[in-house]
């Protein structure tokens, strides 16, 4: 049924992640195995409910363990977070880029679920926007937005009317943070300060100013400039020192989690990886405009952690969220070759 099969994934990736150094072996295998199970399961009538289940639990779950982690780090009581960064709220996971890449996800679900009504749809896009700003990932932040406008159904003029409304806001907590002073709260002076070196680096010293936007841009634009020398690529996940024997900068950080789901696939299977990832993406697409913008999402959302590749949330949530599309685009061709 599809709650076992809800239980049987959610045993199945705490067994991976909690053991995940002495089973590193079985994670192609889980992984092959839980595509092979959302393509069966794509073909069932309770698809759609399956999905549901799995994004709103899976939602309400981190939604839970942030709040006790934000009432630890305030008020000395809750769940303490398992991460090395002072103030980090990332619920059950590592580091906090990681739940805002899932985040985003959950949020183009919403977009184009049909099963919710619109009330529990915004109840749920709210939250999700809370979530996101404890998680406070700067460019999570950027591809939500981007997200919205993709995806909200709405005329051009809502679209740009949403864009100025959105700089408002921005622009209305830039002032408030301005003059802020710590309160002793670590949660929130993580907050403020990483939502400042936003304005800062709009405002004032540009992407130079901010060492992690710096270190970054610069990988990348080091990768297009020796694009050419890629060849078969490593073939050792996680160890892409050869190829940053030019770069200057942090070599030991970028060169292993290069934060990139494209850069990485390059270093790691050079030519031949970004064929089988290109083939790959194309067959999904086939004719959907839907499921177009939702790939575009997911390779946005793969600057945001340090690697995606091994992060099996990350692949699971996304499969599901393509061929929920797909269903929902099989029920519409249906619906008009009735309507004709």
């Amino acid at each position: 049924s599809t709650s076992l099969f809800c239980i049987y994934n959610f045993i199945l990736l705490s067994l991976v992640f909690l053991k995940q150094g002495s089973i590193n072996f079985l994670i192609p295998i889980f992984f092959l195995a839980n595509v092979i199970q959302i393509l069966l399961l794509s073909k069932n009538n309770n698809f759609e409910k399956y999905v549901n289940i799995y994004f709103i639990s899976f939602f309400l779950i981190q939604f839970i363990f942030c709040i006790l982690q934000y009432t630890y780090l305030t008020y000395g009581f809750g769940l303490k977070s398992n991460v090395d960064y002072e103030g980090m709220i990332a619920g059950t996971f590592g580091n906090s880029n990681d739940l805002a890449t899932i985040l985003v996800l959950f949020s183009i679900f919403l977009f184009i679920n049909e099963d919710l009504n619109k009330k529990n749809r915004s109840i749920l896009f709210f939250l999700t926007l809370i979530l996101l700003l404890m998680a406070v990932s700067r460019f999570a932040l950027l591809v939500f937005l981007i997200g919205i406008f993709i995806f909200y159904k709405g005329k051009i003029l809502s679209k740009i009317l949403f864009i100025f409304g959105s700089f408002g806001i921005l622009y209305f907590i830039f002032s408030v943070i301005e003059n802020y002073k710590s309160i002793g709260l670590e949660a929130v002076d993580r907050i403020v300060i990483r939502l400042k070196t936003i304005q800062d680096v709009v405002t004032d010293s540009g992407v130079s100013g901010d060492y992690s936007i710096d270190l970054r841009l610069n990988s990348y634009l080091y990768f297009l400039k020796n694009f050419q020398n890629i060849g078969f690529g490593t073939l050792q996940y996680g160890d892409y020192q050869n190829f940053g024997r030019y770069f200057n900068g942090s070599k030991d950080l970028i060169f292993k989690n290069p934060h990139s789901l494209i850069i990485e696939m390059a270093y790691w299977q050079g030519y031949l990886g970004l064929i089988f990832l290109s083939f790959m993406f194309f067959m999904w697409v086939g004719k959907s405009k839907q499921i177009f913008k939702i790939l575009f999402i997911i390779i946005m959302i793969s600057f945001i952690p340090s690697s995606v590749v091994m992060n099996l949330i990350f692949w699971e949530a996304s499969f599901l969220l393509i061929f929920y599309a797909r269903k929902i685009d099989e029920k519409e061709y249906k619906m008009n070759i009735n309507v004709r």
